[in-house]
């Protein structure tokens, strides 16, 4: 299979290049891992600290007039965020504490990219069987990644499936990884991007922001939004939700099918 040729190196045998029985195991063992009430509430916990942490960088950035990357902090979010829910591992990108998790992060980003890159490249088997160009490049990002993602705490979590072969794990959470982070990331960098070029939809998600959390005040502080805010709430901001959906139509985070 194509798709399964061009990615093996970096999702290996993956939901998302396997079909079959081994589709489904993960697929049943995802839906296990991420369906129980008390993960809901974790990750939702998980999510919301790092939300914070994002928007007090967005928030210190704007009185200082600063310019910042917003989809590499959005990744660096999602991350931090997929890790500690799934794994139980704090990378920690926002604030670069975690050095062997910064540089996870970097290698990770990188052999994402190069390895979509042979979707174009058709000289890469050529590199490969070199160990030359992108494909060295390649080589090296995944061994920093496979080193990190093989570590025992981080396997032990998948250690109830019937294939106990670590490399079989690490596909899993490699596929994990990618899905958990990249397209919620890229879905927030192209949602930005509409509201600055429509600064009139901007002002209605802020307005139905409001009415659902009842704000009369402004707000100044992060902490005191998000303590503020409720699945309620969440539920009632309809206008928001409309204008995440139609960000999705318009720029599908995984818009790549290949035979």
């Amino acid at each position: 299979m194509l798709v399964h040729n061009l990615l093996e190196d970096f999702l290996g045998d993956g939901i998302f290049t396997v079909d079959g029985d081994k589709w489904q195991e993960q697929r049943k063992l995802s839906s296990h891992e991420f369906s129980t009430k008390v993960l809901r509430d974790f990750s939702g916990v998980t999510f919301r600290k790092n939300a914070i942490k994002l928007g007090n960088i967005f928030l210190e950035a704007a009185k200082s007039n600063q310019v910042v990357d917003i989809n590499d902090l959005f990744m660096k979010a999602t991350a931090d965020s997929i890790f500690k829910v799934a794994f139980g591992v704090d990378l920690d990108n926002l604030s670069g504490s975690n050095e062997e998790g910064v540089r996870f992060s970097r290698a990770f980003d990188d052999a994402n990219e190069l390895i979509y890159n042979r979707l174009v490249d058709i000289t890469w088997k050529i590199k490969k069987y070199l160990n030359i160009g992108s494909e060295a490049e390649l080589k090296k990002n995944l061994k920093v990644v496979d080193e990190f993602v093989t570590k025992e705490d981080i396997l032990s979590r998948f250690m109830q499936m019937e294939n106990r072969d670590p490399k079989y794990f690490r596909d899993i959470i490699m596929n994990y990884v990618l899905a958990g982070k990249d397209p919620i990331a890229a879905t927030m960098t192209w949602f930005i991007y509409m509201l600055c070029k429509h600064p009139q939809v901007q002002d209605k998600v802020a307005n139905d922001i409001k009415e659902a959390m009842y704000i009369k005040e402004e707000i100044k502080n992060v902490a005191n939004f998000e303590a503020r805010l409720s699945e309620d709430a969440l539920e009632k901001m309809q206008y928001l939700q409309a204008t995440l959906a139609e960000t999705i139509r318009l720029y599908p985070a995984l818009p790549l099918v290949c035979a």
